[in-house]
């Protein structure tokens, strides 16, 4: 009976050590895998910041070149579908639509886990709002968990408005509009995975400045926001319809992204 049990308990023995070799493995290999998760997803969260900071020098004809060494984080792109129409109030009492957009694209980053605090996401960088005055809030980047993915975003979908005084009743109203473009001709471009890099450059070419004086009032829609020029102009001014004059100067720029 000895000699029998014998090998049954170095058998057990045996099995008892590969489970927890097996364990250990395993666990090391998560936590190895939840770090490099972790410290990935960190860089591109990085990454992302440094880019929105940089969005305005990029506007400015500035190329952001930057690599993005990783084996776990996705880059693309997401389409914003908006709402967004400008119409304008000239003081022959016409009314023109000045500027309209129906999309917007945004620049992502995705991990199949979740490595954030807290689930429900945050706001990165910038302002979450429709109308910014300070063109350093142009940009935006959110993260959020959905779906087995934590995502990372960043956006331009919001007006940028700067307003001038002169003279005694004049104004002078620009409004930047800018987007992510791509070298890519097709409406969802191609999801990039592993070591590369991202390069930004402001192309001149997709420009467009449009110009309007002697504008009485103005319209601003973007998805549910509404914004009349009473909204934009500082507290206690006003614009004389007889003496006073504005000029409402729209720009659109697009910034060409090639991720790869």
């Amino acid at each position: 009976m000895k000699s029998v049990s014998e090998p049954l308990v170095i058998m057990i023995l045996f099995m008892t050590v590969v489970l927890i070799s097996l364990s250990i493995f395993f666990f090391s290999t998560f936590s190895v895998d939840a770090t490099t998760a972790s410290v990935e997803y960190g860089y591109v969260k990085s990454l992302f910041r440094e880019i929105a900071f940089s969005i305005p020098e990029i506007l400015n004809g500035q190329t952001v070149y930057t690599r993005h060494p990783s084996s776990l984080v996705a880059l693309g792109f997401k389409k914003i579908p908006v709402n967004l129409t400008i119409r304008l109030e000239l003081s022959n009492n016409s009314l023109i639509q000045a500027f309209n957009k129906t999309e917007f694209y945004a620049l992502t980053g995705g991990i199949r886990r979740n490595v954030l605090e807290d689930v429900r996401g945050s706001i990165v960088y910038g302002k979450n709002q429709t109308v910014v005055n300070e063109i350093e809030q142009l940009a935006l980047v959110r993260e959020y968990y959905y779906n087995g993915w934590t995502m990372i975003e960043l956006d331009t979908a919001r007006i940028y408005y700067s307003m001038y005084k002169i003279g005694p009743s004049n104004y002078y109203l620009e409004i930047l509009i800018a987007d992510f473009g791509g070298f890519y001709n097709i409406s969802e471009p191609p999801t990039v995975m592993g070591t590369g890099s991202i390069r930004l450059k402001y192309e001149p070419y997709y420009a467009s400045v449009s110009e309007f004086s002697s504008v009485q009032n103005l319209t601003l829609i973007l998805n549910q926001t509404v914004i009349t020029l009473k909204d934009i102009l500082p507290p206690n001014h006003t614009i004389d319809p007889v003496t006073g004059s504005l000029t409402v100067r729209i720009v659109y720029k697009k910034i060409a992204v090639l991720v790869s």
